[in-house]
């Protein structure tokens, strides 16, 4: 046992010297598997054109376009998505703003049949946004610091190698789930696929 790590502990030394690669991004933990996902690099600024698709009980299937934008500064993030057909929700527009400081996270509806605009609240995350199966909750980045994270076997999906992470909440987070299950590309740190579980 001990010549198998210390073959171990050296060929992680040789790649580390030749190609300046660290044991942590050979193997990283479900921590950092975690952190790279939340903090990957993805611009500082985005625009984004997308369709969503909502699939009734009898398989009736509806179609919705929106834009999306996101500006990042150094103290906050902003996200707007404003919906553009079918004419029954469009013009109806979504804000976040997330302090990159604090983790805070501000959500704002605006309906534009009422030429309003309201707060979504602590007590409304899990109420369904825009009449899909997404909720508010979905809509913000959770903190870090409110999860414990570890890693289930590897696996692959759409033909690229992922990492399994499985995301508990703590005692403390307010939360809709009792785990989240995320499908990590292993060069990326993009998550190709989320399952959301409940109680």
């Amino acid at each position: 046992m001990k010549i198998h790590r210390l073959l171990s502990w050296l060929i992680v030394l040789s790649l580390s010297l030749v190609f300046g690669v660290s044991a942590e991004e050979l193997s990283p933990d479900a921590d950092e598997v975690a952190r790279r996902v939340y903090d990957r690099d993805v611009g500082r600024d985005m625009h984004l054109l997308g369709t969503m698709e909502l699939i009734s009980a009898g398989g009736q299937k509806r179609e919705r376009e929106y834009t999306t934008l996101r500006l990042d500064t150094a103290e906050e993030r902003k996200v707007k998505i404003r919906f553009t057909a079918p004419a029954d929700i469009e013009g109806t527009g979504f804000l976040v703003v997330e302090n990159l400081d604090s983790a805070e996270t501000e959500q704002h509806l605006y309906l534009p049949a009422l030429k309003r605009t309201r707060r979504i609240v602590a007590s409304q995350q899990g109420r369904s946004f825009v009449n899909s199966d997404f909720t508010y909750e979905d809509m913000r980045r959770q903190p870090l610091k409110n999860w414990t994270y570890q890693l289930d076997e590897d696996t692959a999906y759409l033909g690229r190698p992922c990492y399994v992470l499985v995301s508990e909440p703590k005692p403390t987070t307010d939360t809709q789930y009792t785990r989240i299950v995320s499908q990590v590309d292993k060069e990326t740190f993009i998550a190709l696929q989320i399952d959301f579980y409940d109680q």
